[in-house]
């Protein structure tokens, strides 16, 4: 895993790119020792790839970050998958903005496409935005079995 780091005022954003894998507890070490603000905002968009032993890493080391405001930004589908399933990644941190799974009924598309969606436009919206199909522009719908994700997330 790779990363880089930016720092503000009230918050360190880690832009954290490739694999969460076996390597991952390293970088996250790293990261810890240059946090110096109360805020954390882990922006997950470049994740690529997520397995066992590397999810079982990253929790080991999230007792390291407690006492941070910590932040999800931009994260993918399979990793608010395991959120959902393993609780203990998402507990005390918020979720700001996330994959979900949509498909077109109008073109029969039979891909799946991953669409950001931010916790303050699903309040405000009062469900998750529609998007456009990339093939016939027509308003495409999420997976109903995303829905539970406005639960586990509390939107």
């Amino acid at each position: 895993m790779k990363y880089t780091i930016q720092f503000a005022p009230d918050h360190t954003t880690v832009a954290v790119k490739g694999h969460i894998d076996e390597k991952v507890g390293e970088a996250l070490k790293e990261i810890r020792t240059q946090i110096k603000t109360h805020g954390l905002v882990l922006d997950l968009s470049g994740v690529d790839l997520i397995n066992s032993i590397g999810i079982s890493t990253w929790i080991a080391h999230l007792g390291a970050f407690d006492g941070l405001d910590v932040r999800y930004l931009r994260a993918p589908h399979n990793f608010i998958c395991l959120c959902e399933m393993i609780p203990i990644l998402a507990r005390g941190r918020r979720l700001e903005s996330f994959q979900i799974r949509y498909s077109c009924e109008s073109c029969d598309n039979p891909m799946v496409h991953f669409g950001l969606v931010t916790r303050s436009e699903t309040v405000e919206e009062g469900g998750f935005k529609t998007m456009p199909c990339p093939n016939c522009k027509k308003p495409m719908e999420h997976d109903p079995h995303d829905e539970d994700l406005k639960v586990f997330f509390g939107l």
